[in-house]
């Protein structure tokens, strides 16, 4: 996990580390900046239980101040608004773990990972100009449907629904003639379809 904090501090903490680093927060208020929330903001979320008080997306901004007639990768708006681009060689990392790189490749990439959080901060620098405040809330409201998602619905009535349903289901197979299990057959199933033409 790499970071940059308010102080302007910044740096990355392994994996073994990272419960303990996100424990320091008082994250029903701290706000986050990352690009591409819904991955990282589900990570935040589901791994390590942590909701921040604000999420912030960059590329869900790229996409309203920028439309979508351009790319919104990060690479891409580094490129865009000329500032550092990407250096993580992430090729050399795909299909291996954490646990299973060594020193020096850690280092590599927890450098990189802060670099790129030294990218995120500048693109979100350039993209905030002028980007209108009440945008944030749906932005944060958009990535949350993702990394929190929940259901709401009025139980009964899906009781009622689910009742309705297998009653319906029933009276066809009754029509038909035929069972659940005749329709899971293959043959049966395409034996009754002779049979209807």
């Amino acid at each position: 996990l790499a970071y940059i904090l308010p102080d302007g501090s910044e740096g990355w903490v392994g994996h073994e580390h990272i419960p303990a680093f996100l424990a320091h927060f008082d994250w029903a208020r701290t706000a986050v900046v990352m690009h591409h929330a819904h991955f990282d903001g589900l990570i935040l979320s589901h791994h390590y239980g942590v909701r921040p008080a604000l999420i912030f997306d960059t590329l869900s901004m790229a996409r309203a101040v920028l439309g979508n007639h351009m790319r919104a990768s990060l690479d891409a708006l580094a490129k865009h608004f000329g500032t550092e681009s990407k250096s993580v060689p992430y090729g050399m990392f795909k299909g291996r773990r954490w646990e299973n790189l060594y020193p020096n490749e850690r280092q590599l990439l927890g450098d990189g990972a802060v670099a790129d959080c030294r990218i995120t901060k500048r693109v979100f620098a350039e993209l905030a100009k002028g980007f209108p405040a009440e945008e944030y809330d749906v932005i944060d409201w958009t990535v949350r449907m993702f990394t929190e998602p929940c259901v709401y619905g009025d139980t009964s009535l899906l009781d009622q629904t689910v009742l309705s349903e297998q009653a319906r289901k029933a009276a066809l197979l009754m029509e038909l003639g035929v069972t659940e299990q005749d329709l899971q057959s293959a043959d049966k199933f395409t034996k009754l379809l002779d049979e209807l033409g």
